[in-house]
């Protein structure tokens, strides 16, 4: 049985260039979220710049990957995403 999170439509798929601003948003929330809960690690004031400026032109690479899962609808943005690398 597949279960569903309230705010986020079915539809996990990799990023696009064009969704960077909204990754990279989400990754910084994700480090504020941390840091609110006891990780120690301080970050550059431009730290989610210098991971999506990494990530440019390097969605498609062998190396990484980035999913994104899709806001509950149209003009909701993205809800999520993963990012790996190897």
């Amino acid at each position: 049985m597949t279960s569903v999170r309230p705010g986020v439509r079915p539809g996990i798929r990799p990023g696009n260039d064009a969704e960077l601003d909204q990754i990279a948003g989400l990754w910084q929330a994700m480090y504020a979220h941390q840091r609110a809960h006891g990780m120690t690690l301080p970050l550059r004031d431009d730290a989610a710049e210098i991971w999506k400026r990494q990530l440019t032109g390097r969605l498609d690479s062998p190396v990484s990957v980035v999913l994104v899962a899709p806001g509950d609808g149209p003009g909701d943005g993205l809800a999520g995403f993963l990012a790996a690398q190897v």
